[in-house]
């Protein structure tokens, strides 16, 4: 059975104390309706692009935020594809019929890789490597031990918490030990990070709602590798130290947690502005389409405007911006469809 080294600092305790507060808060403060969709985008854009840039994405979160509203970006082929999986990995763990008593399977870990590396590397996606692997100056377990590590990670994973222990600690520990096994031959990164919010709302920390761990740990990009190489650096009886990694982790999500406080109470501060909106001839395009098409996509938009596919959403999103039509659907089944409005 594995079973972690560590301490647990008066950092950590005081982390963990701030980030319930904080998130005591973030629950009971709902934001009113007509930011929640706005903002819920922009985190779930702020997440797949810091998660995937992580491991090499050239993205933009611009350009991100395109690619889940149906946006073609010509030549970042791999780059589109990367997104789209972590999207879709996304919103597979949403599906799940997560509460405390829910079982975290090999099954899972494995549908997550496969999800997030489909139609990138098929032959390995959602199967253990098999061959070794060099990451930077650390040399993860050889393949013949993947399976037997992988078996006792998922053991512990499912296993009672101690009572003296936090949920949120828990996460930390299987975010450094899935990293640490290094069972497939790519996405290791993008795996875990997805299942340590997987093990998050398991107990009832649901944070993809509020902010995205991975905009700072791509901010911080030396620091999280650092942090995570410490237990190895800082061994106990040979034993990996995971205490400064736990720092580093409780202290990313106090962090996080406080930014997205500070978000959540400008929005809720800020009065509602008349805006006034001036349509010009290919906007004026789209409502007369809507009109008698009851909805319009941004590939339709393109042949009646002759835009590029940016032009066209840019065009699309200061609409919707607007209040004047309203966007319904993600990735390639978006389409908008028109609000109270007269020409």
């Amino acid at each position: 059975m594995y079973t972690p080294y560590f301490k647990i600092s008066p950092k950590i305790t005081e982390y963990l104390t701030q980030i319930g507060i904080i998130y005591g808060y973030l629950k009971s403060t709902p934001l009113p309706i007509k930011y929640q969709k706005e903002y819920q985008n922009r985190i779930l854009s702020e997440i797949i692009h810091s998660s995937t840039a992580i491991e090499g994405n050239n993205l933009s979160e611009k350009q991100v935020h395109g690619v889940l509203n149906g946006v073609k970006i010509k030549g970042y082929e791999r780059d589109v594809k990367e997104v789209e999986n972590y999207y879709k990995a996304i919103k597979y763990i949403s599906g799940l019929p997560i509460n405390s008593n829910f079982k975290i399977s090999e099954e899972i870990i494995l549908k997550i890789n496969g999800i997030i590396l489909n139609g990138i590397r098929d032959e390995e996606a959602g199967k253990y490597r098999t061959k070794e692997l060099y990451v930077g100056t650390y040399i993860p377990p050889k393949p013949k031990d993947i399976s037997t590590l992988t078996t006792e990670f998922i053991d512990w994973l499912n296993n009672p918490i101690p009572h003296d222990l936090s949920p949120i600690l828990y996460a930390g520990i299987a975010h450094y030990k899935l990293v640490a096994i290094h069972p497939f031959i790519d996405g290791n990164g993008r795996t875990t990070r997805i299942l340590t919010k997987l093990m998050l709302k398991k107990y009832g920390y649901d944070f993809i709602k509020y902010f995205s761990l991975e905009s700072y740990y791509n901010r911080q990009r030396k620091f999280y590798y650092e942090a995570l190489d410490s237990a190895d650096s800082h061994r106990v009886e040979g034993q990996p130290d995971l205490s400064i990694w736990l720092e580093y982790f409780t202290l990313t999500l106090f962090v996080q947690a406080q930014r997205a406080q500070t978000q959540i109470e400008t929005l809720i501060k800020t009065k509602p502005r008349q805006i006034k909106f001036h349509l010009n001839e290919r906007q004026k395009k789209i409502i007369i389409y809507l009109k008698e098409h009851s909805s319009i996509t941004t590939s339709e938009y393109m042949k009646i405007s002759s835009l590029s596919p940016k032009g066209a959403y840019n065009d699309l999103q200061k609409l919707n911006k607007a209040g004047i039509i309203e966007k319904k659907g993600i990735l390639k089944s978006s389409f908008y469809t028109l609000k109270n409005y007269k020409l």
